[in-house]
């Protein structure tokens, strides 16, 4: 074999690898879109628990819980 065609094979084979080799990825999580519809279609209760136990600061977490209560009509 010469050296073009020893080039041309493992051009063909890196391009083969690069092209798509895909299976040692993880699956994409939701969108943060597709989360807020989510919680968006639990119940009230359930989604004031949420934001109880949510990473946001005190100030967020009662903000949204008010929110919440507001357009429920909880007390």
């Amino acid at each position: 074999m010469n050296n073009l065609s020893k080039f041309a094979i493992v051009g063909i084979a890196t391009a083969i690898v690069l092209s798509g080799c895909n299976s040692g990825t993880m699956p994409e999580g939701p969108s943060p879109s597709e989360i807020q519809k989510k919680i968006a279609s639990f119940p009230p209760e359930k989604q004031i628990e949420m934001y109880k136990n949510s990473p946001m600061s005190p100030d967020q977490k009662a903000a949204k819980i008010a929110e919440i209560k507001a357009k429920y009509g909880l007390k």
